[in-house]
């Protein structure tokens, strides 16, 4: 004989309320972080890494990588994982996150999501020092930096020369849009991430490359153990604009000699940056001092006879023919760019 039990209806409301508490928890639990989910990480295959430019003053180099993303939709989140290549191969360099002069000032205290649309651009600053210390005598060239963006597994190269002299890399977090000011801004001040839209007012002239410009030693003069000369930057294509300060190394045949480069110094270096508009043939100049008596353990100075220059905030070098003996490690004063010729007396 089959019986039927008939439940209690306040049972069976209590059982459908636990049923659908346990479906909203499970919906919350498996749509948490969706807005990560929905946005897949970029791959190394999707992006594209430039320098932007650098900078150097005190002893410390900075440059700006930008990456593009040239597929569908993708979230850079933290910091990639850096690699120095060399000539013969990959070099001993220890990557650290934030540190250095100024990238704690543009880093935030913890990293954040940055989403790219098709073609949008996000950015990335490294710094280090081009000293050298202790028993080096010069330091390692590097000639690319290989990148894993955060949590991908492939690496993308991105041509850049660097000389980080005691194998020492600082690297802030993934930064969104395109951060501007590392090419010029004194180490100690901070950058500024501006949206990759944003308009500038001197878009009207691009900035000159080091392919057009020719640099020629133009004159020098020497005084109490110090010796300024001038270097003039004469544009060989269209209408081109320059701002700020060059990035200089010496140079002795197919070596690289110690280089550390300080905006400013003497007052005839002390100018303020300002836009610099050359037309076809039209010339600028750069000032530039150095002391060629040997200081502290100094028994002499090296002889450069190259001096390495490459314009403002772009990449690519153009090699202006000049004597130097710049002792105190090789320590060379500039001043940013000057509009005109501008003679040493």
């Amino acid at each position: 004989m089959k019986t039927d039990v008939a439940m209690p209806r306040r049972t069976t409301v209590i059982l459908l309320g636990a049923i659908l508490v346990a479906v909203f928890v499970a919906a919350a639990v498996s749509g948490c972080g969706s807005g990560k989910a929905s946005t897949p990480r970029c791959t190394a295959s999707q992006l594209r890494g430039r320098s932007l430019g650098g900078g150097a003053a005190v002893g410390t180099v900075l440059n700006t990588i930008t990456l593009q993303n040239t597929g569908t939709a993708c979230r850079l989140e933290g910091y990639p994982s850096l690699r120095v290549e060399g000539v013969h191969g990959l070099l001993p360099i220890r990557v650290i996150h934030g540190g250095g002069m100024i990238i704690p000032s543009i880093t935030p205290a913890k990293p954040r999501l940055v989403k790219l649309a098709h073609l949008g651009m996000a950015s990335l600053v490294i710094s280090y020092e081009d000293v050298p210390s202790g028993d080096q005598t010069s330091c390692p060239v590097g000639k690319a930096i290989l990148l894993r963006p955060p949590g991908a597994t492939g690496w993308l190269t991105v041509k850049l020369e660097t000389s980080a002299c005691n194998g020492k890399l600082h690297e802030s977090a993934i930064l969104a849009g395109v951060v501007t000011g590392a090419s010029s801004a004194p180490v100690g001040t901070s950058t500024t991430a501006v949206p990759e839209t944003a308009a500038s007012s001197e878009a009207s002239a691009p900035a000159c490359r080091a392919s057009q410009l020719r640099g020629k030693l133009l004159d020098s003069s020497g005084a109490a153990g110090t010796i300024l000369f001038s270097v003039t930057l004469r544009n060989t294509g269209a209408a081109c604009a320059l701002k700020g300060y060059t990035r200089l190394r010496l140079k002795r045949a197919r070596v690289l000699l110690p280089t550390r480069v300080v905006h400013g110094g003497l007052a005839v270096l002390n100018s303020t940056p300002k836009l610099v508009k050359l037309k076809h043939l039209g010339r600028a100049s750069v000032l530039v001092s150095y002391g060629d008596v040997p200081v502290g353990n100094e028994s002499s100075c090296p002889h450069g006879t190259v001096l390495r220059l490459r314009p403002p905030g772009l990449r690519g070098w153009l090699a202006v023919r000049v004597s130097t003996y710049a002792c105190a490690r090789g320590t060379l004063h500039e001043s940013p760019v000057l509009a005109g010729v501008r003679h040493t007396t």
